[in-house]
Formats: structure tokens, C-alpha cells, sequence
């Protein structure tokens, strides 16, 4: 079993993932990122530069995707880290 640890502003939370998932990331998988951002935000990734470019659109730099649990966006400014349910770091995902 794996949950997915933020640390946002201060505050943890954690999110059951399950025994499985997958990381997409802005950077290495731009295709399958805009895809994601797509069902996850209902409107299309734009470049950083793109005069329509929110907040969003600069901050998330992936999600984590969970075939039991669903969609999880990954910001900039937040620590992100997967672990196990034994409470472990198993992998850190910050940006």
C-alpha cells in the first residue's frame, strides 16, 4: 500500500493510493501531462508564457495517478513524497 504525502503551506496531508501508481510529469511526459491536465482542470495546459496562463497552468509540474483512488495534482511550492504503509518514504516527487 502507498499513500502520497504533501507538506503545503505547513500542513500534511495524505492520500491513499493504494498498492499502485504512476507519476506523470510535465517535463518528461509533456503528452500524457496535457492530457491529464485536461480531465483533471477541464481546460487545456498552456505555456508559461501564453498570456493565458494561470496560476495553475505554472504550478503544476505533475500529478500522481492512482487506478483505485483517482487524480493527484503536484504543485511547485508543495513537498511531495509517496511512502509506504509502514509510514516510509518510498520515493520523493517534490519538484
Amino acid at each position: 500500500m502507498f499513500a502520497l504525502r504533501t507538506v503545503s503551506n505547513g500542513v500534511r496531508s495524505n492520500q491513499d493510493l493504494g498498492t499502485r501508481y504512476s507519476v506523470v510529469n510535465r517535463e518528461t511526459n509533456p503528452e500524457q501531462f496535457r492530457d491529464t491536465f485536461k480531465v483533471v482542470f477541464l481546460q487545456d495546459h498552456v505555456a508559461d508564457s501564453d498570456p493565458t496562463a494561470d496560476e495553475i497552468t505554472r504550478n503544476v509540474y505533475g500529478f500522481v495517478i492512482s487506478p483505485q483512488q483517482g487524480l493527484f495534482p503536484l504543485y511547485k511550492n508543495d513537498e511531495n513524497y509517496i511512502m509506504t504503509d509502514g509510514g516510509k518514504t518510498f520515493e520523493s516527487i517534490s519538484y
